[in-house]
């Protein structure tokens, strides 16, 4: 018995007709070993593998199996190849494209397309260093394409236009400038801005939140400085919290349970202000001050982050029977930055980017006037991408004039050119907005005039000259 060989026991010694006997099962059987070829669930390369295993009992026989595994590549593939005539190749988002032979072949079956060489030809018909790669430098031509089999050698022709249809892509960003200002590109700006809440209903003995949205600044734009300026009627200011929080919720507390029985809030916070004290009278809180807890609690916080989005000032009155009643909080948001020019892109180039503006009047109720301005990107194909841009002029107030300081002039610069004193932006001044004059006229509907001009001898040859300006706002 294979197997048990030198393990089995006669039990009657051969006396019985039968045969009795008891086998030692505990001997190994054969081991099966593969020699050859690939693992049992491996992927099997094209073509032929053989496979061999051996088998060796425990007396040390050995037999040998093998056998093959053929994976074929293409069934019934042909020799024989059929190159397009004419096919269109449209350029990726790199502006390139790589022209493989199942682009060009037609016909088949063929075997392997990684297999066949392609080429790109040129007028001479001799192959192009970039091989069967194709960019912008290719549009506007016909190219012919050379795919060869190298098994056998053979080869067709075929012919290719290479195109960009994709489309330009263009980013625009809002705008909120000045009524007199005009957008610079790339030009540093430093603006404020100031936004107020105006009166709001009453509230008592509860947390309220106030939001103060904005957009109006450069994405690259930086705070530079926050100032917060309250009006609020409530007694006892002992009773409130009063805190800003910025868009990225940060946030600092102007004050917290001062000032007693004191009533009302009619003050800036600044942190170039007074060191926080109350008043003792009414209004409680008042003038410019730091906020209470400076230099824990400083407006300086908010510097460095972007002023778009929503800021909020949370109002808390900790007890009831005294509703709060706000006047006016308004945010000062100090910023620099620049306006940037719309960002276009493009996978092959970009020939123009233009832009046409319409803008509408506002009224006194809103924005000064608003500029929609369409900008358009074309590529070097001519395809096009459009973005809408919207600029807001914001209404200036008398809070933005800036009047003229006092100037000293020395007798002989007087004598040399006695227009240095005049009421004019290239003598002694005039009122500003923004840097611009309004030079006895108007500007986004205000209006300054010089309404009264007094010369006051001083002693021989000197004098003093007092002006006063006159400004109306007529939104106001």
């Amino acid at each position: 018995l294979p197997g048990f060989f030198g393990d089995i026991t006669n039990l009657d010694g051969f006396s019985s007709r039968g045969l009795i006997m008891q086998a030692n099962l505990e001997n190994p059987g054969p081991t099966l070993e593969q020699v050859a070829g690939l693992p049992p669930g491996s992927a099997f390369p094209i073509g032929t593998t053989t496979v061999t295993y051996t088998s060796t009992d425990v007396a040390g026989n050995v037999t040998t199996c093998s056998f093959d595994i053929v994976v074929n590549e293409f069934p019934n593939a042909v020799t024989q190849l059929n190159c397009n005539d004419q096919v269109q190749i449209s350029l990726d988002e790199n502006c390139q494209a790589v022209i493989g032979a199942d682009d060009i072949l037609e016909g088949g079956p063929y075997g392997c397309y990684d297999d066949y060489i392609v080429m790109v030809l040129d007028a001479t018909q001799a192959p192009l260093p970039s091989g069967n790669v194709v960019d912008g430098s290719f549009i506007g031509s016909t190219w012919t394409v050379k795919v060869v089999d190298p098994e056998t050698g053979n080869s067709c022709w075929g012919a290719i236009t290479v195109e960009d249809k994709l489309a330009p892509t263009i980013e625009c960003q809002d705008a909120t400038i000045n009524c007199n200002a005009e957008i610079q590109f790339g030009v540093p700006i430093s603006q404020t801005a100031k936004l107020n809440s105006g009166p709001q209903p009453t509230f008592d003995n509860t947390s309220m939140e106030f939001e103060f949205p904005f957009a109006g600044a450069p994405a690259n734009a930086t705070v530079t400085d926050v100032n917060v300026a309250l009006q609020i009627n409530h007694t006892w200011v002992s009773d409130m919290t009063v805190s800003v929080i910025s868009p990225d919720n940060q946030q600092v507390v102007l004050f917290s349970a001062a000032c007693g029985t004191a009533d009302n809030v009619d003050a800036t916070f600044d942190d170039a202000g007074d060191p926080f004290a109350c008043s003792g009278g009414t209004p409680a809180i008042a003038g410019v001050l730091q906020p209470e807890d400076y230099p824990t609690q400083q407006l300086a916080t908010f510097n460095g982050i972007n002023p778009n989005g929503t800021w909020k000032i949370r109002v808390v009155d900790a007890f009831g029977a005294d509703p709060v009643n706000i006047v006016n909080m308004q945010l000062q948001i100090s910023y620099e930055g620049s306006w940037e020019a719309p960002v276009a892109a493009d996978n092959c180039g970009i020939a123009s980017v233009d832009f046409v503006e319409s803008e509408a009047e506002g009224d006194c109720g809103g924005p000064a006037s608003v500029i929609t301005r369409t900008w358009t990107v074309t590529d070097l194909s001519g395809n096009t991408a459009s973005c809408v841009q919207t600029i807001t002029k914001v209404r200036n107030t008398l809070e933005d004039v800036e009047f003229p300081a006092d100037v000293t002039v020395s007798c002989d610069d007087y004598a040399a050119n006695p227009s240095i004193i005049d009421a004019t932006a290239d003598g002694a001044g005039v009122p500003t907005i923004g840097g611009i004059p309004v030079e006895i006229g108007d500007l986004c509907d205000i209006t300054c005039s010089l309404s009264d001009e007094v010369t006051i001898p001083v002693c021989d040859g000197t004098f003093k000259v007092r002006r006063k300006w006159l400004c109306i706002d007529w939104c106001a």
